[in-house]
């Protein structure tokens, strides 16, 4: 009886035309981000989540969120965001079979998003509790916790070329392969 029923709601389902798989496209984002995040390990970035956008079966965009168990100052925010960028985009353009699967490729900053999240420090200044590059746009926000409900403010804002200059008169080149100390 309990086969019967299993077979008869599979069924049911086909015929409505429900799809339990994920398409090609999501396929080929899932194994890139996990490729990624592997990459960003090291780092002391965890993965909270994982997206994208899918345009006419092709990857839009491809985006994770990260949770850094570290209070960021302004310039440690704009390291680690500009590293995770520049590593995403190297996971995937460093494949050029990827770019059947892609809208555009290679892809750019403006097909990437990417959040940090940081810890909160009530007593520190210069602390950014959430970084984000949206469309190669990055935004630094500070979260008050010490209110109900919590609120945010935008600390700064500046375009993912415009980090990734300051980083690099900072620190030179940051490769995937090696680990920030800041």
């Amino acid at each position: 009886m309990k086969t019967r029923l299993s077979l008869s709601l599979s069924f049911l389902l086909i015929l409505s035309g429900c799809h339990l798989g994920l398409s090609p496209s999501d396929k080929v984002r899932h194994k890139l981000i996990s490729q990624f995040i592997k990459k960003m390990e090291p780092f002391d970035l965890i993965a909270l989540g994982r997206g994208g956008r899918e345009i006419d079966g092709k990857i839009g965009s491809i985006g994770v969120t990260f949770k850094l168990h570290k209070v960021m100052s302004l310039a440690e925010a704009r390291e680690y965001i500009v590293l995770a960028t520049d590593c995403l985009l190297a996971t995937v353009n460093s494949n050029p079979d990827n770019a059947k699967d892609f809208l555009e490729f290679p892809i750019t900053a403006q097909s990437v998003d990417i959040s940090i999240i940081g810890e909160p420090s009530p007593e520190a200044e210069d602390v950014v509790t959430n970084v984000s590059n949206m469309n190669g746009k990055i935004l630094y926000r500070k979260a008050d916790l010490l209110v109900s409900p919590v609120t945010s403010e935008e600390i700064q804002r500046e375009t993912y070329e415009e980090a990734k200059l300051q980083v690099q008169n900072t620190l030179g080149d940051i490769p995937c392969s090696n680990k920030i100390d800041t």
